[in-house]
């Protein structure tokens, strides 16, 4: 025994001293790969044997991670791998294939129950890594934080968690805040307060349970400064708990600041036991090396302590809090697992699956004399052969995870908590500072993995956007758009599926019908008679009659190729992608249905469905109100749409038929161009000296009130054929829609007005139907995008702009009445608008517009309008300021995960997802005062030293220069010169085109000079000159004719940017 003994000792030895020279420090393999960590992570942690058999198992290093001694060594290392490997296999106690036992993540308790935790966590933003690390490894049930010093302008999608819903409470002053994560398939309820206290954070909300009493989880946070008896007030709030949910327990968890341990807070303490409450922590939550007293201010307090099986402190991991948990004696939570349906690929062959749908006999077609039968048939048949090519199979999801969260940053965790269960157990400060050292570890390490982790894909998917903006959503917490469990009804909750989908579906059918009846009887008394439209008559240009042509097979497979590659289906289970790969052999059998559709006037009744999903705006989850409805139809609809659409805009535009003054949904039009015209009215009335009234109409679910037979009768008045006709009466009519939920749909159900949402021809119908309101304002002008409506007109003074504005409004109220639609009075607003000193010489200065039901409309100083904040003098510094607070954290949110972003993802991001913002409606806010373009410019500056990862003391044009990027004054000059070219080539709206006229030719002897010049109108105000109609050709004459005489936009933009940086001076003080 001895010589094996000694032998074995040998070995060891000659291996400790072998193997560790011949690695650079590394962290274990993830998925696969090994990845460099600091070498004094194996030097200070001693790692179990599963680590090092890990490190033999790994990959040879790389060139990279040898040392420059590696090659006389290289055998030596094999030998002793070979040597160490024996070991273990002569042990007769290790697998093979060795790897963590079971889950590599870790329950939090020692017992199964329902588990709080509560942590102090000291500002929640730059520590979301570590939590959710932290949730990853020990999945907790509830999780209560305090002084999250979260403001309102940080989103929920930014402090997410993935698998928990996201509660909180933020607090008004600095610091502060409450934030509660509770596990997706716990029910968790906000309860509200009565009165909102100032002394302390307090959030409370309420979790049922089946077969269980509820429990009310409230979370406090007692600052330092808070006075003494704010406790008072406290115990006060909780009693108040108590008397309102007798029926419910109560577990309090928080930062109360006060120290229970200390007998001086005694008299303080009993005002809880007063309340038949327990404090469940005993042990100090807050160790202070430097003083031999610790202590105990963070509190789990329970009505039920008999309930409770276990409580206790974990290890300070995120401030100088210690965490304090409890678990809860519950019945295992029995939730179903979750199963998806997908499609398996594996077997899948291109070629071999078109060669059987082009064997299948479409002729068949031909033979059907029911269009709707033809149309099942065809989807049977297609949906058969996709069947068996790729078949479904249902897919247990497993529990959510982070992809960064490696089985060797838990075993960094396992070494971190044994580190702090031994300093526990004697107290020593050498222990204390033996955890700290690996909890900073640890720290580091799970920095550098999601960094590694975000970089790596990040680099791989730089070249597809799909997956590259995907991922970047990823490295922060993406918005969770969790279907609803339960929803209130009636003050009933809801909770079954199919319960949950049909009070939706009632409730998105009925917002409509609901809007229609409060119009009230008195409607249709003031509607003209059957067959004439409202305020319409058709136009005298259109001489010839709409009618379909028939659709080539050529235009079907071109639609069908273009549908992109998206597996979400609507209500007939065919995705886009697969009418996509199916184009080469289903084009004409869809050729076939489309022109069969058109002939007959009829569509099938399969196409017009709508499969309904409820998505969450904001506010309470439980209200049914606060979803927005997003409708899918089917694919194949949409391609019988987009043939009609195409043929009905050709006809309209032939014959000049929409108005100008609408644009939205039109070629060359764009909410910039509406700005552009707007502003520029506005603009010149000041020039005149004159003010400008503005009414700016809100519109009650405009698309989806429209009516049907107004409708009709207005596309019969623009030429549309009676036998044409017929197919859109068809297609608005016995259409129907069910909302779908968790797998459960609801019952279907009629919409009986609206046009389509989502469809390819609703946005142009709804051109057509609100076409004609230009026609009842004589006296002022009228500008829309969509039903984005504003009416404005300049008067010289106050009075005569009021009477016409009021005029004007009267007229248009009849026409939303006699249309059938809701003008929502409580939203739209008037605004006036004036050069300053204009302004400050009225009294007053307010306009007073009334409506029909004897209501006044709402003046306001300042209104966002297509995506730009206006302001009486037009200076546009509202805009500016609510841009720049938009972006700045924004700006934050990357700065906070910039390790994990390389170089050129910076920049790439800052061109494609910061800039955007910043370049929107720029030619409209470019002669704003310089003290509010400075502000961009420092923004714009901030963008670039992200982009760099420079310091602050680094120069913008050093900056510039470096990144190849022009100066936002560059950029706002590259973007006006390109809509005057727009303009001369015929590609901007003719609204305006008339405002740059061609110069008059001089008579001086210019020679072809004056064909690129336009006229400059004389305006001689400041605000005036600010204008389009003035900037855009001082601008252009002053350019170069060789940029001017430009062939394409392309090459202007280049000619233009080469003569920006060679003439572009820094204008700074050196």
């Amino acid at each position: 025994m001895f010589i094996p003994l000694l032998l074995l000792f040998s070995l060891s030895s000659l291996l400790s001293k072998a193997t560790l020279s011949f690695y650079t420090p590394f962290q274990l393999p993830q998925d696969g790969k090994p990845v460099p960590i600091h070498h004094s992570l194996l030097s200070s942690f001693n790692l179990s044997a599963e680590c090092w058999w890990r490190v033999l198992k790994s990959s040879p290093p790389t060139p990279t991670q040898r040392f420059k001694t590696l090659q006389p060594h290289y055998q030596k290392k094999t030998l002793s791998k070979f040597l160490f490997i024996l070991l273990l296999s002569l042990a007769n106690d290790v697998e093979t294939n060795p790897g963590p036992i079971g889950d590599t993540t870790f329950s939090l308790p020692t017992k199964k129950g329902l588990s709080f935790v509560h942590c102090n966590i000291r500002s929640l933003l730059p520590k979301l890594d570590e939590l959710q690390a932290w949730c990853c490894y020990y999945k907790p049930k509830i999780i209560v934080l305090t002084e999250s010093w979260l403001t309102p302008k940080v989103p929920d999608s930014a402090i997410s968690i993935q698998g928990y819903s996201c509660f909180r409470k933020d607090r008004a002053k600095r610091g502060g805040g409450i934030v509660i994560y509770v596990e997706e398939s716990i029910k968790f309820t906000p309860l509200q307060t009565s009165s909102s206290p100032v002394t302390f954070d307090f959030f409370s909300g309420i979790i049922e349970i089946p077969f269980s009493k509820s429990i009310i989880v409230a979370g406090f946070y007692r600052p330092p400064s808070s006075p003494v008896h704010s406790l008072s007030d406290i115990s006060q709030i909780l009693n108040n708990l108590l008397a309102q949910n007798q029926k419910s327990e109560l577990l309090v968890l928080g930062d109360f600041n006060t120290d229970w341990l200390n007998p001086k807070n005694n008299k303080h303490c009993s005002l809880f036991k007063t309340l038949q409450l327990t404090q469940l922590i005993s042990s100090p939550t807050r160790i202070n090396m430097k003083s031999p007293n610790h202590t105990l201010l963070d509190w789990i307090l329970s009505s039920s302590p008999d309930r409770i099986q276990e409580a206790g402190v974990l290890a300070n991991s995120f401030s100088d809090h210690c965490l304090v948990y409890c678990v809860r004696k519950i019945k295992a939570l029995k939730s179903s697992p979750k199963v998806i349906t997908t499609r398996s690929f594996k077997k899948f062959i291109l070629e071999s699956f078109l060669s059987d749908l082009k064997q299948l006999p479409w002729y068949r077609l031909n033979l059907i004399p029911d269009l709707d039968c033809a149309v099942e048939y065809f989807q049977s048949e297609l949906l058969q052969v996709w069947n068996s090519h790729a078949p479904l199979r249902k897919v247990r999801v497993k529990g959510t995870h982070l992809p960064w969260v490696t089985a060797d940053l838990t075993l960094m965790y396992q070494l971190r908590d044994s580190r702090w269960s031994n300093f526990k157990s004697t107290g020593s400060m050498n222990d204390h500072y033996e955890y700290r050292k690996c909890r900073n570890e640890c720290t580091k390490q799970t920095k550098m993995a999601k960094a590694h982790y975000f970089n790596e894909n990040l680099n791989n998917n730089i070249s597809n956007p799909r997956n590259f903006w995907r991922t970047i959503s990823n490295i922060q917490a993406p918005p969770v758009h969790s279907q609803p469990a339960a929803v209130k009804v009636n003050n009933q909750t809801l909770q079954h599926p199919l319960d949950v989908a049909n009070a939706f579906n009632d409730y998105f059918v009925g917002c409509a019908t609901t809007l229609i009846a409060k119009l009230g009887n008195d409607m249709q008394s003031e509607r003209p008679h059957a067959g004439q439209a409202p305020t319409t008559v058709q136009s005298p240009c259109i001489t010839q009659e709409f009618s379909f042509r028939p659709v080539p097979v050529s235009v079907v497979t071109k639609l069908l190729r273009k549908q992109k590659m998206k597996y979400q289906s609507g209500p007939d289970q065919i995705p886009a992608m697969l009418l996509k790969i199916s184009a080469p052999a289903i084009a004409n059998p869809v050729a076939t249905l489309i022109n069969e559709s058109l002939a007959t006037g009829y569509i099938p009744k399969l196409w017009k469905t709508a499969r309904v999903v409820p998505i969450h705006k904001s506010g309470d989850s439980t209200l049914v109100s606060n979803y927005r409805p997003i409708s899918l139809l089917p694919v194949m609809s949409k391609v019988l749409e987009k043939c009609v659409y195409t043929q009905l805009r050709d006809y309209y535009q032939y014959w000049n038929y929409l108005t100008p003054d609408q644009s939205g949904f039109r070629p060359n039009h764009s909410t910039t161009t509406a700005l552009l015209k707007v502003c520029n009215d506005i603009q010149a009335g000041m020039e005149q000296g004159n003010l400008t009234g503005a009414i700016f109409l809100d519109f009650a679910k405009a698309f989806d009130t429209v009516d049907h037979g107004i409708l009709l009768e207005k596309l019969k008045n623009s030429g549309i054929g009676d036998r044409t006709l017929t197919w859109f009466q068809s297609y608005v009519s016995d259409r129907s829609q069910y909302v779908s939920i968790s797998g459960s749909s609801s019952l279907p159900l009629p919409v009986t007005c609206g046009v389509p949402q989502g469809s390819v021809l609703g946005p142009l119908l709804f051109t057509i139907f609100i076409n004609d309101l230009p026609n009842v304002c004589k006296a002022s002008t009228v500008h829309m995008y969509a039903d984005d409506t504003v009416i404005y007109t300049s008067k010289p003074n106050l009075p005569q702009l009021e009477a016409v504005l009021q005029e004007q409004f009267t007229e248009v109220e009849k026409w939303i009445k006699n249309n059938k639609l809701f003008l929502n009075t409580d939203k739209t607003v008037t605004m006036l608008f004036g050069t300053a000193p204009k302004l400050h010489k009225l009294q007053n200065p307010h306009l007073c517009v009334g409506t029909i039901s004897n209501g006044t409309l709402t003046t306001v100083t300042s209104l966002k309008y297509l995506g730009m904040w206006l302001d009486p003098n037009l200076s546009f510094g509202p805009h500016i300021e609510k841009l720049s607070s938009k972006l700045y954290p924004k700006l934050g949110a990357l700065y906070r995960n910039k390790s994990c972003l390389s170089p050129a993802v910076r920049k790439q991001i800052v061109q494609q997802m910061l800039m955007p913002a910043i370049d929107y409606g720029d030619v409209v806010y470019a002669a704003a005062p310089q003290t509010h373009l400075h502000k961009l410019t420092t923004l714009y500056n901030s963008f670039c030293r992200f982009a760099l990862q420079c310091n602050y003391m680094t120069h913008h044009c050093d900056m510039l220069k470096q990144l190849n990027w022009p100066s936002l004054e560059s950029r706002r000059t590259l973007h006006l010169s390109s809509l005057v070219f727009k303009s001369i080539s015929g590609k901007l709206p003719p609204y305006l085109n008339r405002l740059l006229p061609p110069a008059a030719p001089s008579s001086y002897n210019l020679r072809s000079r004056t064909s690129t010049l336009l006229a400059i109108p004389q305006y001689k105000k400041t605000v005036a000159r600010s204008s389009f109609s003035y900037r855009a050709p001082q601008l252009w004459n002053n350019l170069p004719d060789t940029i001017k005489s430009s062939t394409s936009l392309k090459s202007l933009k280049i000619s233009l940017l080469t003569y920006l940086n060679t003439e572009c001076t820094c204008k700074h003080v050196t």
